[in-house]
């Protein structure tokens, strides 16, 4: 074996021994040639919401379902009466998730399920439409949506005529049935067209005092505004100047922020489920003492516990079985 042949064993017999004892050449640092390259993350959907636009589509599509019959009028679905189960026997809502959310996540995961519910009525002073908003969300993929029945009616106040549901792109879904009621707990059942939707998941169970929570909703026109807060306390409320709810009923009291128009919004846990449905509000007003204008110390949030919810929705599918 010449000095080039004893070289050459020497050098692999080396490598061999530093390969067995975990070592081995050291890997080379990538180059600008290499055909594997790194998969740039993505960002999150930046949510940016325009108000003004959505309101424009809104009103447009009242006018113009309005005027050719292509949406449900509210007149109509009340004098009917819910419908069975429309849509309500084949929606099941996700099973509840186990995973905490951060604040971003859960606010995407609601605005993906969360509609707004426009109506358009005259009032007594003229003879122009006006629009109202409120809140309603997904429970069923087929386009079942829970709100509050005071959407539909409510004492006092003017009649709605055609009703429809937006979602936050400005995308229309026509109303088509009013499936079930629950005016003792300021409830309904809507069916709009369109779909598959997601869903929200509903809690299993009522929520407690304490207890983290999220409201999506939108207050006065400010649609998909994000409000969290806690569960203050479960209390029997009644409102005496309602005549569906005069007898006291369960009610969840929460410290996340609503207002007119946050009416029918999901009010969820860290996870992304429904503990309840923002209701109403009752603002604490006092007068000082002596001379001095009255003011608000304090307002009171309200929503219906997920229980009457659950309950509703199984009512309407055994409606729909009963057929």
């Amino acid at each position: 074996m010449n000095v080039r042949h004893r070289w050459a064993a020497a050098t692999l017999g080396a490598w061999l021994v530093a390969f067995l004892l975990g070592g081995g050449p050291e890997p080379r640092a990538a180059r600008a040639d290499d055909h594997e390259e790194a998969v740039p993350e993505v960002a999150p959907e930046h949510l940016s919401v325009q108000d003004e636009g959505l309101r424009k589509k809104l009103d447009a599509a009242l006018a113009d379902l309005g005027d050719r019959g292509g949406s449900a009028r509210v007149t109509e679905l009340l004098k009917q009466g819910p419908s069975g189960g429309a849509g309500a026997a084949a929606a099941t809502p996700p099973q509840p998730s186990v995973k905490d959310l951060t604040g971003p996540e859960l606010y995407r995961r609601l605005a993906e399920s969360t509609v707004v519910l426009g109506a358009r009525f005259r009032c007594k002073k003229c003879t122009r439409w006006h629009t109202s908003t409120a809140s309603g969300f997904l429970v069923g993929a087929d386009g079942l949506v829970a709100t509050n029945y005071h959407v539909l009616s409510e004492e006092g106040k003017d009649p709605k005529d055609v009703i429809l549901a937006l979602d936050r792109h400005g995308v229309v879904y026509p109303v088509r049935a009013l499936v079930a009621t629950d005016p003792g707990h300021d409830l309904a059942l809507l069916r709009i067209d369109g779909g598959p939707f997601t869903p929200l998941p509903l809690a299993r169970t009522d929520p407690e005092a304490g207890e983290e929570i999220a409201v999506l909703s939108h207050p006065d026109g400010r649609f998909y505004l994000f409000t969290t807060g806690v569960i203050s306390r479960m209390a029997a409320f009644a409102d005496p100047r309602n005549r569906f709810l005069r007898a006291p009923a369960e009610t969840i009291c929460i410290t996340a922020q609503i207002a007119p128009g946050s009416s029918g919004g999901p009010v969820t846990d860290r996870r992304g489920n429904v503990v309840g449905v923002a209701q109403r509000i009752a603002p604490i007003v006092q007068t000082p003492d002596g001379a001095g204008s009255r003011y608000t110390a304090m307002v009171i949030q309200m929503a219906v516990p997920v229980s009457h919810l659950r309950a509703l929705i199984e009512k309407g599918g055994k409606a729909e079985s009963e057929k």
